[in-house]
């Protein structure tokens, strides 16, 4: 047993001693109520347990263990930073303090106390929880931060085309970070890449209904018509309301010369957004094309009404 074992063992059972018979000492009361939930009560009566003894770690970690629970951090770190000073080798106060820097985000210093506390106390099984949990957040930390230099290199050196593959091989890996990259790419014509980084982005957000849109888009433009289809539908379904999508839709078939299927979603789209006059003159063409002459001439007429020029 080393000396700051043997002076804690001291400690506690002098307050053993000192409290014999008696019902109120403040640290047992303090940790009673801990283990209650009463958690302002119990840190008042720890706070009058290390006023009555300021030397005993253990009040000091309980005190820590409160004012945690009550989110009141700072407070927290320095009854625990004092239990240390107290005592060194206090497994559970490394841990707490750990739990401290997590709450901070501070998942290095998280990281090193949860080791100092398995160093000193190996089978404290939380403590080896935590740790791996803070080593899990310290890398997703440092892969938040590879990516957004990935990004900064990207934009300094767009042709540089392997710079993506890397970034889109870190995990975990950022949809946010696929769509960003997929934008940048679509827009210097690197198709192929552009709808690998949105299939990424589908993958990690299916729920994400402008992911599927703009991939079917993507998809259009490659004239892979029967995938656009079908990324175009699961968006629709995601956002059936979505007037671009339902144009998108009637685009792609009208592209496979489904006409009377691409007319129902033009018309959806223009229900959709009324007020759109190149969407006229496109139901407009549509209707002309299957030979409904009146009702293209009167989707030109209103065409022509909401401003459209462009004959």
């Amino acid at each position: 047993m080393s000396a700051e074992q043997k002076n804690l063992l001291r400690q506690m059972r002098a307050v053993v001693r000192a409290q014999k018979g008696l019902d109120s000492h403040p640290h047992q009361r303090g940790v009673a109520l801990l283990k209650e939930g009463k958690l302002e009560d119990a840190a008042a009566a720890l706070r009058e347990a290390v006023a009555q003894q300021p030397d005993f770690a253990w009040s000091h970690h309980s005190l820590g263990v409160a004012l945690f629970h009550l989110r009141r951090f700072d407070e927290a770190r320095r009854a625990f930073q004092r239990a240390l000073e107290l005592n060194p080798q206090f497994a559970l106060a490394h841990s707490f303090l750990g739990d401290v820097a997590g709450a901070d985000d501070d998942w290095t210093q998280a990281v090193e106390c949860y080791r100092q506390a398995l160093a000193l106390q190996p089978d404290l099984a939380a403590a080896s929880k935590k740790l791996a949990r803070a080593l899990v957040k310290l890398a997703q930390a440092h892969t938040r931060e590879a990516q957004q230099w990935y990004l900064h290199a990207h934009s300094a050196n767009p042709d540089v085309s392997e710079l993506y593959l890397e970034a889109l091989a870190l995990q975990p890996l950022d949809a946010a970070l696929c769509t960003q990259f997929g934008d940048t790419l679509a827009e210097r014509g690197q198709m192929a890449q552009a709808i690998y980084c949105y299939r990424l982005a589908t993958q990690l957000e299916p729920w994400r209904a402008p992911f599927w849109a703009t991939l079917a888009g993507l998809l259009y433009r490659t004239r892979d018509y029967a995938a656009a289809l079908g990324c175009c539908h699961r968006a629709l379904s995601l956002a059936p309301a979505d007037a671009a999508g339902q144009r998108l839709c009637g685009d792609i078939l009208l592209a496979q010369e489904q006409t009377a299927e691409a007319l129902a979603a033009y018309q959806r789209a223009a229900a959709l957004a009324p007020a759109d006059a190149a969407l006229c003159k496109q139901t407009g063409d549509v209707l002309a094309h299957l030979g409904r002459i009146e009702e293209a001439g009167n989707a030109y007429q209103r065409a022509l009404e909401l401003g459209y020029r462009s004959y």
